[in-house]
C-alpha cells in the first residue's frame, strides 16, 4: 500500500475537468480509495490524491472546474478570445441573465441547458461574483 496514484493533484483535475477518463485515472482513485480504506480512513482521500485541502483552494479548483466545463460548450477560437467569451457570457448570466432568480437556489433548475447550469455552478463556487477574464484565462489553461 505504499505506491502512490499515478496521476495527483492539478493533472488529476485537468482530467476530471475534461472528461478524460483514462485507465491511469481509473487506477489512481481506485489506489487512493485502496489507501484510505486500508489505513482506516485515518488521512483523508483527497489527500493520497493531492487534492485541495482547505476551503479556499477547494472552492477554487471547483471554480476552475466548471469554467472548463462551461468554456467546452462554447465554439473555440483560442485561449484568450475562449476566456473573454465566456467572460462575457458569465457577466451577461450574472447581471440580467438566470442568475438573479436562481442564486438562492442550491442546484440549477432540472430544465437548464448544460451551459447554464456550468455557469451556476461557477457563481455558486465563486460567491456570486464573476470571475475577471484573467482568472477564466488561467483556468483554462
Amino acid at each position: 500500500m505504499g505506491d502512490l496514484p499515478m496521476i495527483r493533484g492539478q493533472e488529476l483535475l485537468d482530467a476530471l475537468a475534461t472528461d478524460r477518463m483514462t485507465q491511469q485515472a481509473i487506477e489512481s482513485l481506485w489506489l487512493a480509495a485502496q489507501m484510505w480504506l486500508g489505513h482506516g480512513g485515518v488521512v483523508p482521500l483527497n489527500r493520497y490524491l493531492a487534492l485541495p485541502a482547505s476551503p479556499d483552494k477547494l472552492r477554487q479548483a471547483s471554480r476552475d472546474y466548471w469554467l472548463r466545463k462551461a468554456a467546452r460548450l462554447m465554439p473555440e477560437s483560442g485561449p484568450w478570445l475562449d476566456a473573454t467569451a465566456l467572460h462575457r457570457e458569465l457577466s451577461a448570466f450574472a447581471s440580467r441573465g438566470p442568475w438573479c432568480s436562481w442564486r438562492d437556489k442550491s442546484d440549477p433548475p432540472a430544465d437548464a441547458s448544460e451551459l447554464r447550469s456550468a455557469l451556476f455552478w461557477v457563481l455558486r463556487h465563486n460567491s456570486g461574483d464573476v470571475p475577471g477574464a484573467r482568472t477564466v484565462y488561467r483556468a483554462l489553461t
